[in-house]
């Protein structure tokens, strides 16, 4: 990432905003154009390599509430919430 401005903000994000020591911990940017075409997973990996995180722990969408989860008790309720 050659644009230094950015490249601090990203880090400052991970920096002071994402605990590593959280094994799911991610970053996700939500409601992002970028994220319907094959662009998304290049700025999310050019991110991932500028401030050495795993590639899964950066995340690009194009959902405004994240990402849905799904879950169906024992007795057959259906709970669906945003993350």
């Amino acid at each position: 990432m050659e644009h230094k401005p950015l490249r601090t903000l990203f880090v400052n994000l991970v920096e002071h905003h994402l605990d590593l020591t959280w094994p799911n911990a991610r970053l996700d940017f939500l409601a992002c154009s970028v994220a319907q075409n094959s662009d998304g997973a290049l700025i999310a990996q050019e991110i991932s390599d500028t401030v050495k995180v795993s590639n899964n722990a950066i995340n690009v969408t194009d959902a405004t509430l994240g990402v849905e989860l799904t879950h169906v008790s024992r007795t057959g309720n259906v709970h669906k919430r945003c993350v």
